[in-house]
């Protein structure tokens, strides 16, 4: 993974660049982390970058799909208008670890095409919550109403909150939770990631690709968003969707194979930890 040298931080900066979208952030881990808009000088990190990330998940930033990136790739890409064209990094301990971009589509709508590339040491760490978070509310900003991303076939990456492995059709415990989520709408209105997921969720249910494959929402992919609203971190959500799981969980000590369901279990709360 290349090293983003020091030096480059107080580097002049391009025209336009929007200092103010810079902040420090924590992941998972307890790592301090820099998201900030991408400057010209990034172009050597991001060679960096694309190295560091396995092959399975080049797909995930579609200008970064090839086998190898050049410098001259790199430094064309981190040329940006902040407008149409736009990408946050992640920088931690001064090394570039994750990018997230977008660029507005001709559309009726105003819409951008996201991607997300992300160092495979990161993965799990809250760095491209982060960065989604940033692109969006930048996006919003700048009248971007909808943002869609690669999900489907071929690209090795789950769209997640829908589908169910019990459920092969609407889940019934999502109608419920749904005019529940409408009702803390009505309270706490709408922020821009709400209204993002909402509109995913229009998309997905009218997209042949889900609707051939049964991918309805499922209660996570609401349940999430009222979790939202109501201003819990986003490394709270999977305490919040264990809790509600526990009397399953402790039900299968009473089951056949007692010994097998005890590692599930307590591999389950270990990862919530």
């Amino acid at each position: 993974m290349a090293t983003v040298d020091s030096a480059l931080h107080d580097a002049a900066e391009p025209a336009g660049y929007p200092r103010e979208w810079e902040f420090d952030g924590l992941l998972s881990n307890g790592e301090a982390v820099v998201v900030r808009p991408i400057r010209p000088a990034d172009a050597p990190a991001l060679v960096g970058l694309h190295g560091a990330v396995s092959p399975g998940t080049l797909h995930r930033h579609v200008l970064l799909t090839g086998p190898a990136l050049s410098l001259e790739a790199a430094a064309g890409f981190s040329e940006v208008d902040y407008d149409a064209q736009m990408a946050f990094v992640a920088l931690v301990s001064d090394e570039l670890v994750a990018l997230a971009s977008y660029d507005r589509l001709d559309a009726p709508v105003p819409t951008a095409e996201a991607s997300f590339m992300l160092a495979d040491a990161y993965q799990g760490q809250g760095v491209t919550t982060l960065l989604f978070e940033s692109l969006s509310e930048y996006g919003r900003a700048r009248g971007i109403l909808r943002f869609i991303a690669e999900v489907k076939a071929g690209a090795g990456a789950r769209l997640m909150g829908f589908g169910h492995r019990v459920y092969k059709n609407y889940d019934p415990r999502a109608r419920v939770i749904k005019k529940l989520a409408d009702d803390v709408f009505q309270v706490t209105g709408k922020s821009p990631l709400l209204d993002i997921a909402l509109e995913l969720e229009k998309i997905a249910l009218e997209d042949e690709y889900f609707v051939s494959r049964k991918l309805y929402p499922n209660v996570d992919f609401y349940s999430g968003i009222i979790y939202q609203a109501l201003g819990l971190p986003v490394a709270m959500f999977p305490v919040m969707f264990a809790i509600p799981r526990t009397a399953g969980w402790l039900a299968s000590f009473g089951c056949a194979g007692c010994e097998r369901n005890c590692a599930t279990i307590v591999s389950m709360v270990w990862r919530c930890q």
